[in-house]
């Protein structure tokens, strides 16, 4: 009886052989899958630091993602991308280290959306807008892609194209889903002003410099026309007080 019972609790050799087999893959494909890249996840993006305490970034809550199962009118649509676009963006700063891991998840959203709207009933209708929401995309794509490859290099001038090509992105997220002044932005009369104040203060010390390579001077003329041409547009939006009275 004994010698029953213990055949029944203590495995043979040749079965303790194969435990240990299939314990031992068990351990090394849990060691393969931990050591995989991860992509970004909806609660692993870069957190805001609280010296930054403009840049309140919910990433978490990106309208772009929750929009997946959940398809709404067009227009709401377009609004949510833009608010998803402006996250990255404070007064401060352009956070490209943060926008960088979402700019596939925001191509697809762009293709997806360009997709069901040239097969609709309405493309001509959503064409000028979706125009507009992949140029500001492509725009912060850009800067962020420069100010990666910038920021690791040493050269007169180099703050100073960093800091245009942020004023640049600010700029860009000042405007609605339609490519119009958005009015709901909280003073933004008085954003625009110190961002021409910027722009030009830019523009003075960059002249001070003797050596500054010639295809960065040539970048920051080129980034420093952008800036001035979109505010020059975005101001005269701004309605005047004859046009609020009337």
């Amino acid at each position: 009886m004994t010698s029953l019972i213990s055949k029944l609790i203590v495995p043979s050799p040749k079965k303790l052989t194969k435990m240990s087999t299939f314990l031992n893959s068990l351990i090394l494909m849990i060691a393969l899958c931990s050591a995989l890249p991860k992509g970004p996840s909806l609660t692993s993006l870069p957190q805001v630091s609280q010296a930054d305490t403009e840049l309140v970034v919910p990433l978490f809550l990106l309208g772009a993602m929750k929009r997946k199962n959940d398809y709404k009118l067009p227009q709401e649509q377009l609004e949510l991308l833009m608010g998803d676009l402006r996250l990255f963006v404070s007064p401060r700063r352009f956070d490209y280290h943060a926008f960088r891991p979402w700019i596939g998840r925001f191509y697809d959203e762009l293709s997806k959306f360009e997709f069901s709207i040239e097969t609709g009933s309405d493309s001509e209708k959503w064409a000028h807008q979706i125009a507009f929401m992949k140029n500001v995309f492509t725009g912060m794509m850009e800067v962020s892609n420069k100010l990666r490859h910038y920021s690791e290099s040493k050269f007169q001038g180099l703050n100073l194209i960093c800091s245009l090509m942020e004023l640049y992105v600010k700029v860009l997220v000042l405007h609605d889903s339609h490519g119009d002044i958005d009015l709901s932005i909280k003073n933004i009369s008085s954003k625009m002003s110190k961002f021409y104040q910027t722009l030009y203060f830019l523009g003075d010390e960059l002249d001070k410099l003797p050596t500054v390579p010639e295809g960065v001077r040539l970048l920051f003329d080129s980034y420093f026309l952008r800036v001035k041409l979109l505010l020059e547009l975005l101001d005269s939006q701004i309605p005047t007080s004859r046009d609020r009275d009337e």
